[in-house]
């Protein structure tokens, strides 16, 4: 199994100051992340790897959390597991927002995304390392893995398309409100 990594989550009680602080530190406007499910800001750090800030999901939610990406989610849990990993949360499926799902279809056929779009972003499986930091793996669907740089769209194009996506998602995360 090879994992790649493409975010790291700060949980914040105070989105506004938080996103004011990293667009601030890297000169671009948060994107609202295409969820209805949770308020989620992103800012693209690197090739394919991004900086989300959200609530936390609990009182004890305070640290940081790697975002792996892997190609099968049930044999990487197995793989971190017998490595000496833990699951903290049962699997989730993150939606796409349908509010913005037919905006979010035409930005992908744009880019060159082929695959057809689901209403899921991903499956993901909260874990903790042997000592206790939280790490996420993550199965993106085909038709999001550009934005990762992982799948097909491992080719070098990945940059220059980011940084234009990264207005549309500001635009369309703006659809979803603050």
């Amino acid at each position: 199994m090879k994992a790649r990594l493409i975010a790291v989550n700060f949980p914040t009680k105070n989105l506004d100051a938080s996103c004011k602080l990293y667009e601030a530190l890297t000169g671009l406007e948060a994107a609202r992340a295409l969820s209805d499910s949770v308020e989620s800001y992103n800012f693209v750090a690197g090739n394919g790897v991004y900086v989300w800030l959200t609530k936390p999901f609990s009182e004890q939610d305070t640290d940081a959390t790697a975002y792996f990406a892997v190609d099968d989610l049930d044999e990487a849990i197995s793989v971190v597991t017998a490595a000496g990993g833990e699951k903290i949360w049962n699997e989730i499926s993150v939606p796409i927002s349908q509010t913005t799902k037919s905006a979010y279809a035409e930005a992908l056929r744009e880019m060159g995304v082929t695959e057809s779009l689901t209403d899921q972003w991903g499956r993901v499986q909260l874990m903790k390392d042997p000592n206790g930091c939280a790490i996420a793996l993550v199965e993106v669907q085909p038709h999001s893995q550009i934005f990762y740089g992982i799948g097909k769209y491992s080719d070098g194009r990945l940059t220059a398309l980011l940084l234009r996506d990264h207005q549309v998602a500001v635009e369309l995360g703006s659809a979803l409100g603050s």
